[in-house]
């Protein structure tokens, strides 16, 4: 009774899955667990009590070959969600990684600012404190192209 509780949650969340995902089950696992046009479904409790009651017990062998293909399934969503949460910690740390070297970018381009800022009002200074400089400095300008 347990194995078919637990049957019936796995099912429910492999379908669950197939809604959200549905690229990522398997065919085998479509077939043998949802109702196809016009069939009965493989496995549901409805059909396993109308069997019993009618005397006509499921074969062990199909029994078998259902669970296999459910821990079959089990094991590749398993393995699949692992994956992906391996590739959401490595993208976890790249975008730390890149918010960082932002971070520190930026604080270097503001210390650059300040330092042509504090350049650029001593060049002032100097200027307005010296005629002379004044035209040295426009004819070196001038010389460089920066004028």
């Amino acid at each position: 009774m347990t194995d078919m509780l637990i049957a019936r949650s796995e099912v429910a969340t492999s379908n669950a899955y197939a809604q959200t995902c549905p690229g990522h089950v398997t065919q085998a696992a479509r077939t043998a667990w949802q109702p196809s046009a016009g069939k009965q479904p493989a496995f549901t409790p409805a059909h396993t009590a109308a069997a019993q009651q009618q005397g006509q017990p499921q074969q062990p062998q199909q029994q078998q070959q259902q669970q296999q293909q459910v821990d079959a399934e089990n094991v590749a969503l398993q393995q699949q969600l692992l994956a992906l949460g391996g590739e959401v910690v490595a993208m976890e740390r790249s975008m730390r990684d890149v918010a960082a070297l932002n971070q520190m970018f930026s604080a270097q381009v503001l210390h650059q600012s300040e330092q042509i800022e504090q350049l650029y009002s001593e060049v002032r200074l100097l200027c307005d404190a010296c005629p002379a400089a004044s035209r040295c400095f426009q004819a070196q300008a001038r010389s460089t192209g920066s004028v």
